[in-house]
């Protein structure tokens, strides 16, 4: 982390804490909403409004990485494991703590549980994630998106002649010229993996 990008100030993927807060849960938020997105950078010992840089001394700043390292082990599940390094400023050593985007998501503070635990960066803050983004997340980790997801009910045969009539319409639509529209088959068979029905 560079002067420049510190005074770049806070975004989606870059947060500042002038001191290691006590309670863990006040930065685990942030760590964890990292981890549900694309990843960012919390650094410790650069005040938040100012972008001033304080530091820590030399004695205290590898007691403080160490017990982030383990708030970060203990606190958060699945785990993250982030990278923790100090960096020096205009001759100040700050913690620069790298979360990369997770792929077992959702990330949440295990105190809390899945529902209250877990978190998300919106416009460079810090959020509660709502119902259904933690659904998309528990998707994003199981590496599925909810159009893969079989529907339970049956469908009629008018609902698959339906369909496949809409998808027909709309690729008529599309074309550019009569031309490719005389290319433009209807729909006699839906792909077998869209988990619908063979026709």
């Amino acid at each position: 982390m560079t002067a420049k990008e510190i005074f770049a100030g806070e975004s989606d993927n870059v947060e500042f804490k002038v001191e290691v807060p006590p309670k863990c849960e006040k930065y685990m938020k942030t760590v964890v909403a990292f981890a549900n997105g694309k990843g960012g950078k919390l650094v410790f010992g650069v005040e938040n409004t100012t972008w001033n840089v304080k530091g820590f001394t030399k004695e205290e700043i590898f007691l403080k990485m160490d017990a982030i390292t383990n708030a970060i082990f203990d606190s958060c599940e699945p785990r993250i494991t982030p990278n923790i390094g100090v960096q020096e400023i205009d001759g100040k050593g700050i913690i620069v703590v790298e979360v990369i985007p997770g792929m077992q998501r959702p990330y949440f503070i295990k105190s809390q549980g899945i529902m209250n635990g877990t978190y998300v960066r919106v416009a460079g803050t810090t959020r509660h994630a709502e119902r259904y983004r933690i659904q998309e997340l528990i998707m994003e980790g199981t590496n599925r998106s909810f159009d893969q997801i079989e529907r339970d009910e049956i469908l009629s045969e008018e609902e698959i002649t339906a369909f496949c009539e809409k998808l027909y319409h709309h690729a008529l639509d599309l074309c550019r010229s009569n031309d490719i529209k005389t290319q433009i088959r209807k729909i006699t068979e839906l792909i077998s993996k869209w988990s619908l029905k063979r026709r």
